[in-house]
């Protein structure tokens, strides 16, 4: 008697286990490979936009106070007695920033901002040049020139540098006396969890505060 051999096998061979095994490794490598590059464009990103934000929203800051000390008008780059505060908070002039830095991000009350853990920042402030602005160091042109560094967990920098005159916009007392607004700062958050993005703006033509 002739038996029909059943050639119908539901066992997988090693051909197709090959190529499963090719294209789950394809793909997982593919996917990796994807990750890390979006995590590094994210931390690009980082560096590029958030490093000028926190160079110039502090230039903003510094340019919003007086070119002299309102106790001392001597146009000195340094601060008097009872400004030594690290938080910047009892700074009033110019003046008093210069070779500050700090190697933790906060805001101008001591607040830390934990969305620039490992960014440093640092200022210096010098008399400059009224023709070209570049430093002059003999004497007090009535112009300052104002350096704000900006260093990224990365190493990279971020430069910024203002020029506060004596006699600009910003040192024009109101008519009469009245508290006014001279800088606005904003914060936005985004995604989940939340990215804060934080900008500070000069008003030259200072309004009168509603509060």
């Amino acid at each position: 008697m002739n038996r029909t051999r059943n050639m119908n096998r539901n066992a997988t061979s090693l051909v197709e286990v090959v190529s499963s095994s090719l294209l789950v490794g394809l793909l997982v490598v593919g996917s990796v490979s994807l990750l890390g590059a979006s995590v590094r464009t994210k931390a690009v990103s980082s560096t590029l936009v958030d490093g000028p934000l926190l160079a110039e929203g502090l230039l903003a800051e510094i340019i919003a106070l007086p070119y002299l000390d309102p106790e001392d008008d001597s146009g000195a780059n340094s601060t008097n007695a009872g400004e030594a505060s690290v938080t910047r908070e009892d700074f009033d002039d110019v003046g008093d920033y210069h070779n500050w830095s700090t190697t933790t991000v906060q805001d101008r009350t001591g607040n830390a901002l934990p969305e620039y853990t490992g960014w440093r920042r640092s200022v210096t402030v010098f008399w400059a040049e009224r023709i070209n602005g570049n430093v002059w160091l003999a004497y007090d042109t009535g112009l300052k020139r104002i350096t704000v560094t900006v260093t990224a967990p990365d190493s990279t920098v971020t430069t910024r540098i203002g020029l506060r005159s004596k006699d600009g916009a910003l040192e024009q007392a109101p008519t009469v006396d009245t508290t006014v607004v001279s800088l606005i700062e904003t914060s936005l958050s985004v995604g989940t969890p939340a990215q804060t993005a934080r900008g500070v703006t000069n008003l030259i033509n200072h309004v009168e505060d509603p509060n």
